[in-house]
């Protein structure tokens, strides 16, 4: 995908782009530009997904503060950061987290 905008608009696995993926390439782009910011390494397609638990478990303490107060939002937060499922998806390159 960082071989030019072809294959990064359409997802593509090869330069020519005959090969893609069977998802919907949002997730991917967003791996794709992290990964032309930052360099292509482990850390720079695992930081868009940290990026995302992090600002997931911030967005649900903001939402059930306001409803419910800042013990409930940070009681919310916890369960949201510890959950197994999270933690796990949020420590791979995959885009299903979120």
């Amino acid at each position: 995908m960082l071989t030019g905008w072809w294959a990064f608009f359409f997802a593509a696995f090869d330069a020519a782009g005959f090969v893609t993926v069977d998802r919907p390439p949002a997730g991917l782009w967003v791996q794709a530009a992290s990964a032309k910011l930052f360099g292509f390494s482990g850390l720079s397609l695992l930081l868009p997904q940290a990026v995302a638990g992090v600002l997931a478990v911030a967005l649900l303490y903001w939402l059930v503060r306001r409803a419910y107060g800042p013990a409930a939002g940070l009681l919310a937060g916890l369960a949201l950061a510890v959950t197994s499922i999270t933690v796990v998806t949020d420590r791979n390159n995959t885009m299903d987290g979120r």
